[in-house]
């Protein structure tokens, strides 16, 4: 999938029309019903071009509907690019985008993540500051310019993973 600027962020997936995006996507706003309902704590992970357009704290975004309605501090979101960039994608033999490749790297604890990120669990603020750094190191390797954004309003530790077995 990817992100689209339509005056409301929209994840497209694969087939998505861009002549119908109303009901071909899934838009923020259908998001936050699903979003909504249950209790449990959420980790949001877009990885699509422009996703922060879904974490911009100004209103136009989930993060002051999510307060709104009462899940802000159930909630963290991992955008893959600020609002008005696109997502990287790496050449072989990467097989992924930046923001998936630097995931994967922290989950399985490659390329220094667990010297980054000294804790046995992975919290939401280790991985954000990880995936900051190392996808914008991915990103420079092909000549672009990639800044994930992370906003967590779960106002604590919240672990997200502990390091995974190397695949």
């Amino acid at each position: 999938g990817t992100g689209a600027e339509s005056g409301e962020y929209h994840f497209l997936p694969h087939n998505a029309d861009l002549k119908n995006i109303d009901t071909s996507a899934l838009s923020y706003t259908d998001m936050l019903s699903y979003i909504a309902r249950g209790k449990s704590k959420k980790l949001i992970f877009l990885d699509t071009c422009y996703a922060g357009l879904a974490g911009e704290p100004d209103g136009t975004g989930w993060i002051n509907a999510l307060v709104r309605d009462g899940q802000g501090r159930r909630v963290a979101v991992f955008a893959s690019s600020v609002a008005n960039q696109k997502s990287t994608e790496l050449p072989p033999p990467y097989a992924h985008g930046a923001f998936t490749y630097a995931l994967l790297d922290a989950l399985y604890g490659r390329e220094n993540s667990k010297s980054m990120i000294p804790e046995e669990q992975i919290t939401v603020k280790g991985l954000g500051y990880w995936l900051e750094v190392r996808v914008a190191n991915l990103a420079r390797l092909v000549n672009k310019t990639q800044t994930p954004d992370t906003q967590d309003l779960t106002g604590e530790r919240l672990p997200v993973a502990a390091f995974l077995a190397q695949p």
